[in-house]
């Protein structure tokens, strides 16, 4: 069967260029998941996302060995590639929409799901790779000291870290996550590192002791979300005593990663600084963008199939209910791209409605741009202060 069907020549053309194949497990479900995974690596849209030569892909056809009774794959390691058991993202946990909320740990079984590709062999998405070999490494040129995950408001940074990587870190690893506030970062950053007197002039000394006292084979990671509360609020960052503490991260025994929205970016650049550290794309810093519409599409039909609206096997989806999700993410696209926050407020909408055309007519324009819709929206009782970056293009109108 041809990934890529259509009518005639130029119908094939548009599906290659605009859609996803359909992945192998939902035409044969007798499928391994590991060569599934292969399979749509090879066939990802982004040139980068592939592999990038023959050999390549010829290693991991060669390294695919399934345990038949676990359905975990077992890959031919090499000397400086210990073998990793990693549970599979395309196995039977299904997705539990939260709303608004973030993802967190309970939610690790079935989150990798939610993120775009490529997967290596063992299930793991590259996005999360990259973090977990320069945290997990012990080498001075592998590792970071201190880290940045930035990204427009809504894209799901928090999710990302908390549910995606702590999980996946290795037990040498102890991790430590505090949400920033204006005022409050410090002392619960004590707080989680056993301090209760809450004397932020302690801090310093306090991660200084951590990382001079620290177990041969054990590190500790500093996670510090919704950074840039702290950095609207600070007047000098510089000289601030979390400045002073995060200059003790060496990269060896104690690491920070922050969260920070990408229109902070400047003032963070400048905080890094003073840290001596130069952030550096694909290095110690990444970007977590807004979801491109193939992929918000994939993530909507799970989030469908987690609310009971859509069969488990998204290959025995309906026309109509095909014709839905398209509508949607048409209906949800702005600048050609997708944020999540608004995907998930758009399931939680419709969530207990049929997933069908008839319910799109029924709320009228939805799209992204139209400010009644989304006002209407947040009138309903929702989660946290991630529905500020629904609003936020509205505010003032």
């Amino acid at each position: 069967m041809n990934p890529f069907t259509g009518g005639d020549t130029d119908a094939v053309l548009d599906a290659i260029a605009r859609s996803n194949p359909k992945p192998p497990l939902e035409i044969n479900p007798d499928i391994p998941v590991t060569l599934q995974r292969i399979c749509m690596k090879a066939l990802s849209k982004p040139l980068s996302d592939r592999h990038q030569n023959s050999s390549l892909l010829a290693r991991d056809l060669r390294a695919l060995t399934l345990d038949q009774t676990s359905d975990t794959l077992i890959s031919s390691a090499t000397v400086d590639e210990p073998t990793q058991l990693i549970a599979s993202p395309d196995g039977p946990a299904g997705v539990r929409p939260k709303g608004l909320r973030s993802f967190d740990i309970d939610d690790a079984a079935f989150f990798r799901k939610l993120l775009p590709g490529p997967f290596d062999v063992h299930g793991l998405p590259e996005s999360l790779q990259f973090w977990k070999s320069r945290i997990e490494s012990r080498k001075s040129g592998d590792t970071i000291r201190v880290g940045l995950i930035y990204g427009p408001s809504g894209c799901g940074k928090s999710s990302l870290v908390k549910a995606g990587l702590l999980p996946v870190l290795e037990s040498g690893v102890h991790s430590i996550f505090v949400e920033a506030t204006a005022d409050q970062t410090e002392k619960r950053l004590l707080a989680r590192l056993g301090q209760p007197d809450h004397d932020v002039h302690r801090l310093r000394q306090t991660l200084q002791d951590l990382k001079n006292n620290a177990d041969a084979e054990q590190k500790t990671l500093i996670v510090i979300d919704q950074f840039e509360q702290w950095l609207h609020a600070t007047p000098d960052p510089g000289q601030s005593e979390l400045a002073k503490a995060l200059r003790q991260c060496d990269g060896e025994n104690l690491q920070c990663l922050l969260l920070v929205r990408d229109d902070f970016w400047l003032a963070v650049s400048r905080f890094m600084a003073c840290l001596d550290v130069d952030p550096a794309q694909n290095q110690n810093m990444r970007l977590v963008d807004l979801f491109d519409p193939i992929h918000a599409r994939r993530v909507l039909a799970e989030f469908g199939c987690g609310y009971g609206r859509l069969p488990q096997n998204l290959g025995h989806l309906s026309d109509d209910e095909n014709q839905f999700l398209d509508a949607a993410i048409e209906g949800l696209m702005q600048d050609e791209r997708i944020i999540p926050v608004r995907l998930a407020l758009f399931a939680e909408m419709v969530k207990g409605r049929p997933w069908s055309t008839s319910t799109l007519k029924s709320l009228g324009a939805f799209r992204a741009s139209e400010p009644v819709f989304w006002k209407s929206a947040l009138k309903r009782p929702l989660h946290r202060r991630n529905s500020a970056c629904i609003a936020q293009p509205f505010i003032g109108r």
